[in-house]
């Protein structure tokens, strides 16, 4: 299969960017599973953090505007203080696959290496696609953080917040969760729900915040909007305004797990913790309680070594020339430019990946406004220049 674009990812940014190049008629292919983050990676209990203006899928036309989805088909009446609970947005998501232009293929990418000029990617079942362009827009999955002293424990007694799936089936167990932001207190909530004994681990007292990050609703909206301009400022600069506003935070509504006597909450990290294997489950000498599993809600931590597929040379490219994310202590992505153009020619990334370069817009659905049409152009000029 020979196509001028791969996008690599059917999330909201690689939709956003297929929306774009369907737009200005460029020949692409969208390989993934289409909006799988909220379809098998989002707990059933939880609601958006974003606000509806800030959740629509991109097109050019606002074709899929989310707020008039709302109106015309009623959903608005099953919001909870303005948040929009996930089986709703589920259902948005339902109506704008449906509407979609264009095939996407629905597996994943297992190999991506430069091909002359330009690029092969392998498919799971085999199929090759050669395109001139590829586009990275893979999300956060292969992203999972877990902190070394969990990770050495056996794997039959630890999962991570993205296991929603096992998550939800969980009943009637002792369970650790560890994580002080938004994901570990919609684990504990859900895991109450299934009759379970939770004892929550934070690393500090929680910060009640309504946004995603320390900023009132119309300021956090000006912040995804300009990440164009934070782009521009010096990295040392970028960095520091990132760092004065991002912190794990959660949201108010959720208060009511944290208050629950039955979710005993602890301050410490995973280290204190002091936490070993059992042929029984998980045992911590911190608080002398052996657990039936272990919940790792650390978040995710995005750079080249997390993307399996890359061929070793394109990650080795990648990694000459990289910036730290703000919240991603150790981690560093590569290095972008104006147009979300990694060092490899013709290679593109957006998202959770291009958060070093852009700033925390690039964490939210809303980041993609800014990130397909410039993708968009650029592949439309690389394409006029070469002709």
């Amino acid at each position: 299969m020979q196509t001028d674009v791969l996008i690599v990812g059917a999330g909201p940014y690689g939709v956003a960017v297929a929306e774009e190049l369907y737009a200005q008629g460029t020949d692409f292919v969208i390989v993934g599973h289409p909006f799988a983050l909220w379809y098998d990676h989002t707990l059933d209990c939880m609601f958006l953090r974003s606000d509806r203006q800030a959740s629509q899928i991109h097109n050019p036309d606002d074709r899929y505007d989310f707020v008039e989805w709302l109106a015309k088909t009623g959903e608005g009446a099953a919001l909870v203080d303005d948040r929009v609970p996930v089986a709703v947005y589920r259902r948005y998501l339902d109506d704008v696959t449906a509407l979609l232009p264009y095939p996407i293929e629905r597996q994943l990418v297992t190999a991506l290496a430069r091909h002359g000029e330009g690029f092969r990617a392998t498919l799971e079942d085999g199929t090759t696609v050669e395109s001139r362009v590829a586009v990275i827009a893979t999300g956060i999955g292969t992203h999972r953080h877990v902190p070394e002293e969990v990770a050495a424990l056996d794997d039959r007694w630890v999962l991570h917040s993205w296991d929603t799936d096992a998550i939800q089936e969980i009943e009637d167990k002792h369970v650790l969760v560890i994580g002080s932001g938004q994901s570990g207190a919609e684990t504990a909530r859900s895991l109450r729900l299934g009759e379970n004994r939770v004892t929550w681990v934070l690393r500090h007292d929680p910060f009640w915040f309504s946004e995603p990050l320390r900023l009132p609703p119309r300021l956090f909206k000006l912040a995804m909007k300009g990440s164009a301009a934070f782009y521009r400022l010096p990295l040392g600069i970028r960095q520091m305004l990132s760092g004065a506003v991002f912190r794990t935070t959660i949201t108010p509504g959720l208060k009511p797990v944290y208050e629950d006597p039955e979710v005993r909450t602890l301050i410490a990290d995973a280290a204190g913790l002091r936490l070993s294997s059992r042929d029984d489950g998980v045992h911590s000498a911190l608080t002398g309680v052996t657990y039936d599993l272990v919940v790792s809600a650390t978040g995710f931590r995005c750079s080249a070594t997390g993307l399996p597929f890359l061929d070793q040379d394109l990650a080795t490219e990648l990694d000459k020339a990289t910036v730290k994310s703000p919240g991603q202590a150790g981690i560093a992505a590569p290095r972008l430019d104006t147009n979300f153009s990694t060092r490899v020619p013709n290679l593109f990334m957006l998202g959770g990946i291009a958060e070093g370069s852009y700033g925390p817009a690039q964490r939210f659905i809303l980041g993609s406004r800014q990130a397909a049409p410039r993708i968009a152009r650029a592949v439309q000029q690389s394409f006029a220049a070469a002709a």
